[in-house]
């Protein structure tokens, strides 16, 4: 229906399908546009965040747009596109795949299992603000065919340069706005393919380092550190928010260079590519848990820049039951 010159007046009704676990932003978005916020299908999802393939609805007719997720916003976790494109093929479907932060795995040859298909949608989001530390208010949205843009934005005007070649004003909602790209540009072109590549590497590791000093301090880690987010909180819902109240207050400083357990890495530093050690859910810390006490002054070296800026930790203030996190925070 993009450019349609009637609008939605008469359009055939339009079914979005998202997982149960969708961002906020996306029905935010579709409440920008007119189509509703509770209209919407919502697919169960497993206990990682994924959206359950198997779960689809097999009864939509008429014009179909599925909302993929590439790294739930607590878990890091990835839709399944292989499954969730078939089915998008199948109804004839628009599949869009919001990847605000993973889209970005596409990078990293290494968690290609979680990407697979995902090239094969016919529109993704992303921001640059997350990985590339560049301004908020740097999102990119991407289509497979430009002409689908075209067809929504263009808008003519006598004043206005002739359609015949590239025209950003054409390509967006804003006829005018500043060069956001030029901060996404520079921070690529200074990282190279190979550093952008070496920054998703190396913080994903540094989650799953996280999620090992965590888990040894006595906190409990609720996902599969598949990406960088950890999710964690402590034997009691108490305890839980006096964690991120203490955390919050230090400042994200918290046991800068302290030994990890055993190890004598400290904990904001680069562990060992591998896969993490199985969840670990021992005798819950007060806030006065080592990693959260006195620490050693700071030094280039111990300094855990990752943690505080990259490494997403999240916290859930709500008990599993039946072996599901049953609400996020």
């Amino acid at each position: 229906m993009a450019g349609r010159p009637a609008g939605l007046f008469g359009a055939p009704e339009l079914t979005v399908v998202v997982g149960e676990y969708a961002h906020s932003t996306v029905v935010r978005a579709l409440g920008l546009l007119g189509l509703g916020r509770d209209r919407v299908r919502r697919v169960p999802a497993d206990d990682q965040g994924r959206m359950r393939a198997d779960c689809l609805p097999g009864d939509v007719t008429g014009p179909v747009v599925i909302c993929a997720q590439a790294g739930e916003v607590n878990t890091g976790a990835f839709d399944p596109f292989p499954s969730i494109l078939e089915s998008a093929r199948r109804h004839q479907a628009w599949m869009h795949v919001d990847g605000a932060f993973g889209l970005w795995a596409l990078t990293d040859p290494s968690r290609a299992h979680l990407t697979a298909a995902l090239a094969d949608a016919d529109s993704w989001a992303t921001d640059g603000h997350k990985w590339l530390n560049v301004p908020y208010d740097c999102g990119i949205a991407l289509v497979r065919r430009p002409e689908d843009l075209r067809r929504s934005f263009t808008a003519a005007a006598g004043y206005l340069p002739p359609d015949t070649g590239f025209e950003a004003a054409n390509l967006t909602p804003q006829s005018s706005q500043r060069a956001r790209q030029v901060e996404v540009w520079a921070v690529l072109r200074t990282l190279g393919r190979q550093g952008v590549t070496d920054l998703i590497t190396r913080t994903c590791r540094h989650a799953q380092t996280m999620a090992v000093c965590l888990g040894q301090a006595g906190l409990e880690v609720l996902n599969d550190v598949v990406f960088n987010q950890v999710l964690v909180r402590a034997a009691t819902d108490e305890q839980t928010r006096a964690l991120i109240t203490a955390v919050q207050r230090d400042g994200g400083r918290a046991g800068a260079g302290r030994p990890c357990g055993s190890t004598a890495r400290p904990c904001g530093s680069a562990s060992p590519a591998g896969p993490r050690p199985p969840r670990t859910s021992g005798t819950a810390q007060t806030p006065s848990s080592p990693l959260l006490s006195s620490r050693p002054p700071e030094t280039d070296q111990t300094r855990p820049v990752i943690c505080r800026y990259v490494t997403m930790l999240r916290w859930t203030h709500t008990r599993q039951r039946g072996g599901r996190v049953v609400r996020r925070g």
